[in-house]
This record gives structure tokens, sequence and C-alpha cells, in this order.
């Protein structure tokens, strides 16, 4: 927000556009889009579905997805993801 605020005045003080973008007020804590997610029991029917040994693709793509409904990881997080982001945690 910084860098368009700071692109928007630059703007303004070249004559490229007006100030009028500061009457607008952007409230980015309240959002009016449903959330929509899977609990943990349509994850297990997910997880337990049958699928033929034939489709092994079948299988390494439900386990990605599953590992990201678990932790929340984007897509592109989790093509990003390397070995070193993954620490063990020992519950004792």
């Amino acid at each position: 927000m910084k860098l368009m605020f700071w692109f928007l005045n630059w703007s303004v003080k070249k004559g490229y556009t007006n100030s009028d973008y500061k009457n607008v007020k952007i409230d980015l804590k309240k959002s009016q889009h449903k959330v929509i997610y899977l609990d943990m029991e349509e994850v297990t029917k997910i997880f337990k579905a049958d699928i033929p040994e034939s489709k092994e693709y079948i299988h390494r793509t439900r386990d990605i997805f599953i590992f990201q409904c678990l932790t929340g990881l984007r897509f592109s997080d989790m093509h990003n993801l390397k070995v070193s982001d993954i620490k063990t945690i020992l519950y004792l």
C-alpha cells in the first residue's frame, strides 16, 4: 500500500493525475466474501477415497491436496516449498 500511495503522490506532483484518490477510504480488515473450507470429516473422506493402484498420480495429488488443507499453504507456496523449510517438531 505504501508503494501504491507513493506512486499516486508522485504522479500528482508530475501532473499525470489528480488527487481524487485521497477521498477513497479502504477498510482492509473487513471482507464481504464468505470463507469456504473443508472440515476434518470431509478431508478424511478424501483421504480414505478408493483410488485404483494403477492411478499413482492421483494418490500423489490427493496427498498434496490434503497437506495443503492441513497446513493452509497455497499452491504457489507448496510449489516453492523446499526441504529446508520443513522442521521436525517433537512432542513429548
